[in-house]
């Protein structure tokens, strides 16, 4: 059962990918107001990663936005959590992850280290202006890849901010 549920998630990625795609342009150096952070490996996440990620961005934590896709949930105002029942046979959202993906967020950072079509199906249906992520997951779905382990978040949170910092 688990096989056809990843050739699901496969076809629809595909498919999705191929209706979305178009030259999309953006502007990084006007101010990242809105943040979406994609994960699925409880724990890279802890409430200092989070702190840190608000200073070095210059955000309010209430335009953080995490979608969990991991076994534990992470508490936190505004967190959602993947469950398998919110996503119908053919690819169609319901229940909270809806407001997830309707978000439309100045920054996606997709914080997993897999190349599950599932998670990344759902990456790509986000609305974004752009979004990063790591090597291993599917190249088509962030525009900035860091090509190290999602375990070095110091250095993910030195990176992540050398791209959208603002100068005044």
């Amino acid at each position: 059962m688990n096989f056809l549920s990843n050739y699901k998630y496969k076809f629809l990625f595909n498919r999705f990918y191929k209706n979305k795609m178009s030259v999309r342009k953006y502007n990084l150096k006007r101010s990242i107001r809105k943040v979406g952070i994609i994960f699925e490996n409880d724990h890279y996440f802890d409430e200092t990663f989070i702190d840190e990620l608000i200073e070095n961005l210059n955000i309010r934590k209430k335009n953080i936005y995490l979608m969990n896709f991991g076994k534990n949930f992470f508490e936190f105002d505004n967190s959602f959590r993947f469950e398998k029942n919110d996503s119908s046979f053919l690819g169609k959202i319901s229940g909270n992850l809806r407001l997830f993906l309707e978000a439309d967020f100045d920054l996606l950072i997709n914080y997993f280290n897999s190349n599950s079509y599932e998670i990344n199906l759902f990456s790509l249906k986000c609305k974004k202006k752009i979004s990063a992520g790591f090597i291993n997951t599917d190249s088509r779905v962030n525009d900035i890849i860091f090509n190290f382990s999602p375990n070095k978040k110091k250095l993910f949170i030195e990176e992540i901010s050398k791209y959208v910092k603002i100068e005044k």
